[in-house]
């Protein structure tokens, strides 16, 4: 770990984040594990924290997006397209029983 190596220190931190989500405390210790291993000033560790938190944010966004795809974008792609009774909305039961 390189004291002042900005990008690796941030990295680490949102890594910690991610694998601490479990936790009602990561982004703290994530930022915490940034700050502390960025080592310059009080000033340049909150920045790095800051960082990596936006960093273990990506993670979250793109697990965001897949959901939204799923059970968003495609059920009404489907119905756009005049797929009555979707199994997506209607779980699988179709309007006329068949």
């Amino acid at each position: 770990m390189a004291r002042g190596d900005t990008l690796l220190n941030t990295v680490i931190g949102a890594v910690v984040t991610v694998i601490l989500s479990f936790t009602g405390v990561s982004p703290i210790l994530g930022g915490g594990t940034a700050g502390y291993l960025q080592g310059e000033s009080r000033k340049s560790g909150a920045k790095v924290g800051a960082l990596s938190g936006v960093f273990a944010f990506v993670p979250f966004l793109l697990f965001a997006a897949v959901i939204f795809g799923f059970f968003v974008a495609v059920p009404v792609t489907r119905l756009e397209r005049g797929a009555r009774g979707s199994r997506w909305i209607s779980g699988g039961v179709s309007p006329r029983g068949a």
